[in-house]
């Protein structure tokens, strides 16, 4: 009986640590055993798949069923593409599953994720992981690294998780209307960036808890998110030539806490011209409190909420632009009675 036990242990150890290599320089099939060192095609929790530099150009690896992984490592200067059926996360619930890429790689991703576990996506320096596959389960996304995610999502995603931006940017380029992320929110930490840079890429009920990091819009289009929550200093950056409208839920409930800095605005009291931001649809959506933890670049701090619910700044200059606005009103003052006094003087010459 205890020889018995010893054993299913030391399998079951054997399972969660199984460790697999692509074999060859070549496209070919997941489920094939002879495309793996060791020979079996991987499909156990906790298994650790390496996709390494032993390619010479981009290769393809198609699924033909749903696998089963804990980590994917992708470490090769040559590109490769995963795609059809699903991977299913699945790192024995211990600890998060991950996707690592090592660094200057760019690689792809289309299969489908099923997320049994959180997901950790960690994409190295000079780094770009594409994601095209619909997301399912109620785990959570997290993005770790300085390098890139791209959503651009082939399926609507069914996950009711959280994407979590720890550092990097996360670019959201789908170009349907389904929405690249379906989840319950958006957590943008300190060094973390979303950049939606096509419409809609948002259900429109995923709220955004804003902790530091950095919003950032395209240059046309519109998507309508959930309420903002304000958890410390934060940034949203619309394009510097922008078209794009982005839309938040009425959020005067919501915890505000630091200051919330708006960059690239332009426009007057009346309304935007460019990239333009709204909380609800009416003046009432955000609280007098919260409105004077907003800042425009390049007017003071506070803004006000128009009837539609569209937000502007108060039109109070910082000091700063008053200051260098006098700054060149003086120069230019001093070189016109300086030019004048020269020509007083040249005539009475004469």
């Amino acid at each position: 009986m205890k020889l018995h036990i010893i054993i299913i242990i030391f399998f079951s150890i054997c399972s969660v640590n199984a460790q697999s290599y692509w074999k060859n320089d070549i496209s070919g099939s997941w489920n094939k055993s002879s495309n793996w060192t060791p020979t079996g095609s991987p499909n156990t929790v906790g298994a650790n798949v390496t996709l390494g530099n032993v390619i010479s150009q981009q290769r393809t690896i198609n699924l033909t069923s749903s696998r089963t992984v804990g980590t994917l490592n992708f470490n090769s200067s040559n590109t490769y593409r995963i795609k059809d059926s699903t991977i299913k996360w699945n790192n024995t619930g211990s600890s998060n599953a991950e996707i690592n890429v090592a660094a200057n790689q760019e690689h792809y991703l289309d299969s489908a994720s099923a997320l049994r576990d959180n997901l950790s996506v960690n994409v190295s320096d000079n780094s770009t992981l594409s994601m095209g596959g619909a997301f399912s389960g109620s785990k959570d996304i997290i993005k770790n690294g300085n390098g890139n995610l791209n959503f651009d999502l082939a399926g609507v995603s069914a996950s009711t998780g959280n994407l979590v931006i720890n550092s990097g940017r996360v670019i959201m380029e789908r170009t349907s209307t389904d929405g690249s992320f379906r989840g319950n929110s958006i957590v943008l930490n300190s060094g973390g960036t979303l950049l939606l840079s096509q419409s809609n890429q948002i259900k429109d009920t995923t709220g955004m808890i804003m902790n530091g990091g950095t919003l950032e819009t395209g240059v046309l289009g519109s998507d309508t998110v959930g309420a903002l929550t304000l958890v410390a200093n934060s940034i949203i950056n619309l394009a510097a030539i922008s078209d794009f409208d982005l839309f938040f839920a009425n959020s005067m409930v919501n915890i505000w806490n630091g200051l919330l800095t708006i960059n690239n605005w332009t426009g007057d009291q009346s309304g935007g011209i460019g990239g333009r931001l709204f909380f609800g649809n009416n003046n009432t959506s955000l609280t007098n409190q919260q409105l004077s933890q907003v800042q425009f670049n390049g007017f003071g701090t506070g803004a006000i909420l128009l009837t539609n619910g569209e937000l502007v700044p108060n039109m109070v200059p910082e000091a700063r632009v008053v200051i260098a606005g006098l700054m060149v009103f003086s120069i230019f003052l001093y070189r016109e009675l300086n030019s004048r006094r020269k020509s007083y003087l040249i005539s009475k010459q004469t």
